[in-house]
């Protein structure tokens, strides 16, 4: 076993943790004895092109192992911006696109500064293998699945999820015109 572990270690792979389960073996005894023993592992730059990669065991029903699957999944693609040559044949374009970056800019200082933030950190704390792979690790790990709504059924689309959640806090929270804005009399 040590040699197993040493073999992982100078290969710099990463054991993918299970998300539903501690366990992948069973002597299946009335006490029975559990370890891990089957296991998914990977390259640093596999862990960092399939960060919605997901380890799941399923329902042991013959075996003493316990089968386990890989999912894997891509993140959102963002939409791209498309640029029509038309747009300046209009007189009023040249005119209008610094002010609608300076209100866009307005209402979205507060995402400029965490994207600053973001960056400095991306930037400032080294280009090493071990950040990466600690930054995998808490995106998997923070991942929401799958929620709930209030009927009870299941979300599992990523734009339907944001949604539901957007809503959820818009109900408990209000508009922000509702907010008090004096503290006491």
């Amino acid at each position: 076993m040590a040699l197993f572990a040493d073999l992982i270690s100078n290969l710099e792979a990463i054991d993918l943790p299970l998300s539903n389960q501690n366990f992948t073996w069973s002597n299946m005894q009335h006490t029975p004895t559990l370890a891990k023993l089957d296991r998914f592992l990977v390259s640093t730059e596999w862990d960092q092109s399939f960060l919605l990669c997901k380890v799941k065991a399923l329902p042991r029903i013959t075996s003493d192992h316990t089968p386990i699957v890989l999912s894997t999944r891509l993140p959102p693609a963002s939409r791209r911006f498309w640029f029509e040559r038309v747009w300046l044949s209009n007189e009023d374009f040249r005119s209008k696109v610094p002010l609608w970056w300076s209100e866009v800019a307005s209402k979205n200082s507060d995402i400029l500064t965490i994207t600053a933030k973001l960056r400095h950190c991306r930037e400032g704390d080294g280009n090493t293998k071990f950040f990466y792979v600690m930054a995998n690790d808490r995106k998997r790990n923070n991942y929401i699945e799958v929620i709930k709504d209030d009927a009870g059924r299941q979300i599992t689309d990523d734009k339907l999820k944001r949604s539901y959640f957007f809503q959820s806090y818009k109900r408990v929270f209000g508009r922000a015109e509702d907010c008090p804005t004096s503290i006491g009399d």
